[in-house]
Parts: C-alpha cells; sequence; structure tokens
C-alpha cells in the first residue's frame, strides 16, 4: 500500500471477516464500496431460487446504485473473502468524481462494461432452443475473454458458471 492508499484507508476503510453479509437484497442503502482486498459475492434471490450475479475481486466496486440514483439494493453482498473495503457515502463518491476526471472515466467505463454484459445476457435468455443459449453464451464469452488453447479457444467457466448465464439446470 502506497502512503496515499494507507491514508484513504484509514479515513474510509473498514475491514469485514468472511461470511459478512454487507447488505441484503431490497435494503435502502447510504454506501457503496470499493474492494481494496479480499472478494465479495453479489447474489439474487432466496433459498433454491438465489443466484451468483458475481464474484467480485479486489479493484471492483459496488453498492452504487443506493447513492447514485436512490434505488434499494438490487442484490445481497456477502464477503467471500475477509475482505478490506473502502466504504463511501453519496457526498464523498460526489466530491470524489467532481474532483478526478479521471475516477468518473473509470466508473463510466466500469457501467458501460457491466450494461454490456447485462445486454448479453439478455441475448442469451431470449434464445428459445436450449443448445442455441449454450452455444452463443460459449461464444460470446470466448470473445470477451477466451484464450487459444490447441485447436480451440478455452472459456474459464465452471459448469454452474454456465448454467446460471443460460438459465438451464445442470442436468
Amino acid at each position: 500500500m502506497t502512503d496515499r492508499d494507507t491514508d484513504l484507508f484509514r479515513r474510509m476503510g473498514r475491514e469485514y471477516p468472511q461470511g459478512t453479509v454487507l447488505f441484503r437484497e431490497g435494503d435502502s442503502g447510504a454506501e457503496m464500496y470499493v474492494i481494496h482486498e479480499g472478494s465479495v459475492q453479489l447474489t439474487r434471490g432466496k433459498g433454491p431460487l438465489e443466484k451468483t450475479l458475481a464474484l467480485l475481486p479486489a479493484g471492483e466496486f459496488f453498492g452504487e446504485m443506493a447513492i447514485v440514483i436512490n434505488r434499494p439494493r438490487t442484490a445481497t453482498a456477502t464477503v467471500v473473502e475477509a475482505a478490506k473495503l473502502l466504504v463511501l457515502d453519496a457526498t464523498t463518491f460526489e466530491t470524489m468524481v467532481r474532483k478526478n476526471a479521471e475516477i468518473a472515466l473509470r466508473i463510466i467505463k466500469k457501467l458501460a462494461h457491466r450494461l454490456e454484459a447485462a445486454n448479453s445476457q439478455i441475448d442469451i435468455l431470449l434464445r428459445k432452443e436450449p443448445n442455441h443459449r449454450v452455444v452463443f453464451a460459449l461464444r460470446a464469452q470466448a470473445e470477451l475473454s477466451g484464450r487459444p488453447e490447441g485447436p480451440g479457444i478455452k472459456v474459464d467457466w465452471t459448469l454452474d458458471e454456465l448454467t446460471h448465464r443460460v438459465g438451464l439446470p445442470a442436468e
């Protein structure tokens, strides 16, 4: 950590042990989070209908909709690996964005990537044939983050990730 990072964490940072639920779907919220260390899982739904939306590593942010557009939490956030998080309220976030165009640009780019991923997810789920969903999802992921391996392209998804993405049971 640089001196600047240490100072920032001292002012706005908090540490959370594994298993801590930061907020639940439907809660109101007055803070957003930036992951400095550790990881956080975002889920939606309850019980057997609960689905993992994302597993966020260090460097990612989440919870911004609660402070930017005053919306209830759209997911549940749970610390998966002990985490050090920067916790920003609406005023602090707005001040940071106003004073630093680079921060604003990074946030805009990240939100644009999230919108692109959501649009891709909609395209997948609109396909009626299960086989088409699987092929379309794998192709899209290969273009996004696949890497050449032998005669094909390797996609780092587990079976659970694929079935979640295409909205089908593993069977």
